[in-house]
């Protein structure tokens, strides 16, 4: 059967629920906020480990790669944080 406005036609197979692939959307879209979110705390735990260690360094090249990569990992964090917002957004819009 097809839905044609609020009609049905017979003979012809049944379109899916638009509202059923909304809801299974904003479930996926809230998973992955989530797990973008854990993403975002993992890479700012790893930017924090290495400004720790570049501030007890004493050698001025390990200090300069150890601020390399916290920059990076910062970075990272910013772009999933910005990702986990979208997700989050779509996961409300219906």
């Amino acid at each position: 059967m097809r839905r044609v406005g609020l009609h049905a036609l017979k003979g012809e197979p049944a379109m899916a629920m638009p509202a059923r692939i909304c809801e299974d959307h904003a479930v996926e879209c809230a998973r992955a906020a989530e797990q973008k979110a854990a993403h975002v705390k993992l890479c700012g735990h790893r930017a924090m480990n290495c400004l720790q260690a570049a501030a007890q360094t004493d050698n001025p090249r390990a200090r300069e790669v150890l601020l390399g990569l916290a920059l990076n990992w910062l970075q990272d964090a910013l772009t999933a944080s910005k990702q986990s917002n979208l997700l989050k957004m779509a996961s409300h819009a219906r």
